[in-house]
């Protein structure tokens, strides 16, 4: 999961996914906006298998909730 998860985050925000760990976020990532998040979202829900509900979505702003909120999920 993880070099998946870093692989669509970086391509969705068109950053290099060597810049990307733990600690990247919305409030620190500024390719990183409502858009992106969107995009993010829904990018993610098509690689997994997964559909995530509102609170869930608001709440991915993060690597490290994107990731709780994937193994919640039971996410490979």
């Amino acid at each position: 999961m993880n070099d998946k998860l870093l692989q669509i985050l970086a391509d969705t925000l068109g950053v290099d996914v060597g810049t990307l760990n733990e600690e990247t976020s919305m409030e620190n990532t500024a390719a990183w906006d409502s858009v992106a998040h969107l995009n993010l979202v829904l990018s993610l829900e098509q690689s997994f298998g997964q559909r995530f509900s509102p609170d869930e979505f608001m709440q991915m702003q993060s690597v490290a909730a994107i990731r709780r909120a994937l193994a919640a999920h039971g996410a490979p």
